[in-house]
């Protein structure tokens, strides 16, 4: 069943909610907080930004809701019951049922997912703005290879879902700042095909020209022929671009960002096509259309750097979403079983120097282009949120003036949340 999900951002915009399966995947990289990583530390006590996280943080929270949530936690801290949660899913499914299970689950459910229904979202979002907090909603939409394929009667189901999220979104967010949704793009092609594609937009020895032309061809509704694609291939990738196509245009006519998230790496090389075309359609005036970078990617910032380059090569304000990344494990097991290097950071503090990096390339840019470059620091690191404040300070970029925004998921890390939402005011 889909359901709406809800993540929330100190300030603007916010990140992805997780599922009870999400949160038991994701790795505890993105969710350790650890003092004086190598790169952090220096500029940290360098630039020493303000940032009160309040004892009274949790005192508007009912007990129930703060005894489930430690109960949570102790448990989610298990490395065995984490690194086994799908399979501990499945058995329990087959041993309690469905509905039992579901029972089960709603304690972790609660927690990190605002609800399926508008009426429980818009309390949510009211509550959340009362410490200058603000949401962005996702349908948890998504596939992989190997999966069985959806049809196009599926797809074009998933973009009717997307446009009744966004129409949601506007809702629950009536009055408040700019609002947000974040979409996955294998919800709208599959990804066997992305794959095929991933691999032609790697090989170019032009990427910037692959993107003006299928970002001319969104505007035209012609066909931009993908090598090695059958007629029917073909057929399911010009109705791809044709679904993003429309929703990228429901979200600029609303004024609403669509923050595309990042995937599997045999997919995000497809997925950055497409979301630069979107870019190069709909950002000519402001950064509608965003994606995400996964720092726990050896390449990340790297590949940060040329697609904000082609951005500005087609004219196009850059906007993104920088996170540390949750595929971690699967990245590596697939690594292994291919016989090649991993694509994944060697270690922790590898990995924040890649965050690092992203983060400084970015905000520089945000400092120099005038309104035309704009970032959210997704993380739940406090370091690396005390980093990214002290260079603002010093480049003189205004945390959540447009150009600088802090993300966290929801039920996760509300201290460092509720600081930063009460510590400055959300205007954008």
């Amino acid at each position: 069943m889909n359901r709406v999900c809800l993540a929330r951002l100190t300030g603007a915009r916010a990140s992805l909610a997780q599922s009870v399966r999400g949160v038991a995947g994701q790795e505890r990289l993105e969710l350790e907080t650890r003092q004086g990583a190598p790169g952090v530390r220096g500029a940290v006590e360098q630039e020493k930004p303000e940032l009160e996280v309040r004892s009274d943080v949790f005192s508007a929270r009912p007990t129930r809701s703060l005894l489930r949530t430690l109960a949570i936690y102790q448990v989610c801290a298990v490395d065995r019951i984490v690194d086994n949660s799908l399979q501990l899913l499945r058995l329990g499914e087959r041993l309690l049922g469905s509905r039992l299970l579901q029972l089960l689950a709603q304690p972790f459910y609660r927690q990190f997912v605002a609800g399926a229904e508008q009426r429980e979202l818009a309390q949510v979002a009211a509550t959340l703005q009362r410490d200058n907090i603000q949401l962005m909603l996702t349908s948890m939409l998504e596939a992989d290879v190997d999966e069985e394929a959806a049809s196009e009667r599926q797809l074009e189901a998933n973009l009717e879902e997307a446009l009744r999220v966004l129409t949601i979104v506007r809702e629950v967010t009536a009055g408040q700042d700019q609002a947000a949704l974040q979409a996955k793009f294998t919800a709208h092609l599959n990804a066997d095909l992305l794959v095929h594609i991933s691999r032609v937009f790697s090989s170019s020895e032009s990427p910037s020209s692959l993107v003006e032309q299928l970002a001319n061809a969104m505007v035209t509704s012609d066909q931009v022929s993908v090598p090695g694609l059958t007629s029917e291939q073909q057929y399911a990738w010009d109705s791809c671009v044709r679904r993003l196509k429309t929703l990228g245009e429901a979200c600029a006519d609303s004024g609403m960002l669509m923050f595309v998230d990042g995937e599997f790496t045999y997919t995000n090389p497809a997925i950055s096509w497409l979301t630069l075309a979107l870019m190069a359609v709909f950002n000519q005036r402001e950064a509608f259309i965003r994606g995400t970078h996964q720092c726990y990617l050896k390449a990340t910032p790297a590949n940060l750097e040329r697609e904000y380059a082609i951005c500005q090569q087609l004219g196009a304000c850059f906007g993104g979403k920088l996170v540390r990344g949750a595929y971690m494990a699967r990245e590596r097991q697939l690594a292994q079983q291919e016989g090649r290097a991993s694509p994944v950071c060697d270690s922790y503090e590898a990995t924040t120097l890649s965050y690092t990096r992203a983060v400084e390339f970015a905000l520089r840019r945000v400092a120099e282009d005038g309104g035309r470059t704009q970032i959210m620091v997704a993380t739940h690191n406090h370091e690396s949120i005390l980093h990214a404040l002290g260079l603002a300070r010093r480049l003189g970029v205004v945390p959540f003036s447009g150009g600088l925004a802090f993300a966290q998921i929801y039920g996760m890390a509300d201290y460092l949340t509720v600081a930063a939402g009460t510590r400055w005011s959300p205007r954008l």
